[in-house]
């Protein structure tokens, strides 16, 4: 499911990019994905009372999409996109 999703965000970007009219040599395209579940048990945000998860599901993820066009001697535009299964970011982070 996670990749056929990766794949509907790098089509839809491919044609966003022939669209406004970049040209370049090479794309370049990386991607990462962390866990970031936190320690058990874990006071969950969000509610107005306070609950307590003791197990996880499915584990929550940090992930980034990096695409940048050029070449190795000519850096060109960079778009970078990072999505968390998070409620909200600190400002400290």
């Amino acid at each position: 499911m996670r990749s056929k999703n990766m794949q509907r965000v790098f089509s839809s970007l491919m044609i966003l990019f022939s669209l406004n009219g970049v040209q370049a040599s090479e794309i370049y395209v990386g991607r990462a994905s962390v866990d970031i579940t936190p320690p058990l048990p874990v006071a969950l945000a969000g509610q107005f009372n306070t609950r307590v998860a003791t197990k996880a599901d499915n584990p929550v993820t940090a992930n980034v999409l990096v695409l940048s066009t050029g070449s190795k001697n000519n850096a060109g535009e960079t778009s970078i996109m990072v999505s968390c299964d998070m409620v909200g970011i600190s400002p400290w982070i």
